[in-house]
């Protein structure tokens, strides 16, 4: 069981963007259907989307995933298709990842910090 996503590759998606509460899965490819017209007719309309607005990752997307029970040196590359292929559920594990990554302050250096004010060892005198 998928405990925790630590990354997303996936170049259709924008991480920073994403519609992590409503966006969708794309449509499983993976099974086969009886109705040929109707599969066809979802890969189309699938396509017109834009995915980084609709959906949470593209057919292409590998997950960096930390499995349950197992320590952090475990965490494997995943494939999406595999993982929907094998039935292992996901789509909370990516949502939260999302929302973190939207929710994380951008990178700032701590106030007053300036390379050009660093005083080094070799300048202080005694």
């Amino acid at each position: 069981m998928v405990e925790r996503v630590l990354d997303v590759n996936d170049d259709a998606v924008d991480i920073s963007s994403i519609n992590w509460r409503d966006a969708m899965f794309p449509p499983d490819n993976t099974t086969s259907s009886n109705n040929e017209g109707s599969l066809e007719a979802t890969k189309i309309n699938a396509q017109r989307e834009e995915p980084s607005s609709v959906y949470l990752h593209s057919a292409s997307c590998f997950l960096t995933v930390k499995w349950e029970s197992l320590p952090y040196a475990y965490a494997t590359f995943e494939s999406v298709e595999d993982l929907r292929i094998r039935g292992i559920e996901y789509e909370s594990q990516l949502r939260d990842f999302y929302k973190r990554e939207q929710m994380s302050p951008p990178e700032m250096k701590p106030p007053g910090i300036d390379a050009r004010n660093v005083v080094h060892d070799s300048q202080v005198s005694q």
